[in-house]
């Protein structure tokens, strides 16, 4: 799969103005994503903060439903 977008950090003030229409390709995408296989996207913790409202440890696995509710996550051992 390509990469999107959407999964760009907007940490910085150089693309926080990029937010809104991040989250609404995102929520775009996953709206019109009608497949029977799981997602996988790899992000950045504002992302990830954003569209789940859950705050992740660094290197965290969260794993969510097409519904965005987070049904569990994995925290890696360095």
């Amino acid at each position: 799969m390509k990469q999107k977008n959407f999964l760009n950090s907007f940490f910085s003030e150089q693309f926080a103005k990029n937010r809104k229409n991040q989250i609404a390709n995102f929520n775009k995408f996953l709206t019109d994503w009608d497949e029977n296989h799981n997602l996988i996207f790899v992000t950045h913790y504002v992302v990830i903060s954003e569209i789940l409202n859950y705050a992740p440890s660094s290197g965290e696995i969260v794993i969510s439903n097409k519904q965005l509710k987070v049904i569990d996550s994995l925290e890696i051992e360095y």
